[in-house]
């Protein structure tokens, strides 16, 4: 939610099936079955995500609510050794 994209949720263990339950039923993103879902469900869930006007709203005011939008801009590497 910090960068305001809706979410795949795949859950493997612990905390993640009820964050994924929660995210799911809130509208956020949709949980699929970890080792059930077919190609084409995946490819069909994110088509309808990304098309997906309103959610793209509803988003972008939840990462603003979380301080979230576009990351910071990279800056340039700098070196640890002697100049």
């Amino acid at each position: 939610m910090h960068f305001g994209k809706p979410t795949v949720m795949l859950p493997l263990f612990w905390d993640q099936y009820d964050n994924a339950r929660r995210m799911d039923e809130l509208g956020f993103g949709v949980r699929l079955g970890t080792y059930r879902f077919t190609d084409g469900e995946l490819k069909g869930t994110l088509e309808r995500l990304l098309a997906d006007d309103a959610l793209r709203e509803r988003l972008a005011g939840a990462a603003g609510r979380c301080g979230g939008g576009d990351p910071p801009p990279r800056r340039p590497a700098q070196s640890c050794g002697p100049r």
